[in-house]
């Protein structure tokens, strides 16, 4: 009289639901998770040569700015040095 009761028809597609979703998680994101792992550590190399022509190219332009800024303060001070310009800019405006 105690037969066991049969499963619902729902449980066994909960499981092939469930199989599914561990497939494609394994397939699908497992990877590119060990990917995102693995490709930091192979392009490290290349970081840090980028690192290097940045850091590189960063001292060259501000070299570079520092020479035009040096340009122009000696010029100034050519022009400044013209008595000419002195006397101009030591004379008052007619008012």
């Amino acid at each position: 009289m105690n037969e066991p009761v049969p499963a619902p028809v729902t449980e066994p597609l909960r499981l092939v639901r469930i199989r599914l979703a561990l497939a494609l998680l394994a397939t699908a994101v497992l990877p590119f998770a060990l990917g995102m792992l693995v490709v930091p550590t192979l392009s490290g190399v290349d970081h840090a040569a980028e690192q290097e022509r940045v850091g590189a190219a960063s001292a060259s332009l501000s070299a570079s700015i520092a020479a035009e800024f040096e340009r122009a303060r000696s010029g100034l001070l050519f022009v400044a040095a013209n008595p000419e310009v002195r006397r101009a800019l030591s004379e008052k405006p007619a008012a």
